[in-house]
C-alpha cells in the first residue's frame, strides 16, 4: 500500500499528522506500507520542517504543479491535507482530504493487506 500525501509547512493538520505517517512507516513497513510526500512548497519552505521532524519517507517537491496535480486526482479545490491511498497496481483505495489518524492507517492495514 502506498499512501500520497499532499501537504505544504503552512498547514497545520499536515503537520499533525506527519509524525504518525513516520511512525506507521517505521512499524508496518516490513508489511508493505509506504509514504510518499508531495509537498507544495519549495525545498527552501519545507526541508527545516522536515529536519526537525526527523521525516525519512520520500518527498517530492511539486510546488504550485502540486495543486495541478491535486485537482487531476479528485481535490479541484486545493485543499490540504489530501491523500490517497494506492495499491500495487497504483489504483485508489481510498481518498482523504483532511487529517489522517493512525487508526485510518491501522484500519487500512487490516482491510487491504
Amino acid at each position: 500500500l502506498t499512501l500520497v500525501n499532499f501537504w505544504a509547512s503552512w498547514c497545520a493538520p499536515c503537520r499533525q499528522e506527519m509524525p504518525v505517517f513516520e511512525a506507521m512507516v517505521r512499524s508496518a513497513g516490513q508489511r508493505g506500507f509506504q509514504v510518499i510526500g508531495v509537498a507544495i512548497d519549495s525545498p527552501e519552505k519545507a526541508q527545516p520542517m522536515l529536519d526537525s521532524m526527523d521525516i525519512s519517507y520520500p518527498i517530492l517537491y511539486a510546488e504550485q504543479t502540486g495543486i495541478e496535480l491535486m485537482a487531476a486526482v479528485g481535490n479541484p479545490q486545493g485543499l490540504l491535507p489530501y491523500s490517497l491511498l494506492l495499491n500495487q497496481q497504483g489504483e485508489v483505495l481510498e481518498q482523504v482530504l483532511g487529517r489522517i489518524h493512525e487508526e485510518d492507517i491501522v484500519d487500512w492495514l487490516q482491510e487491504y493487506l
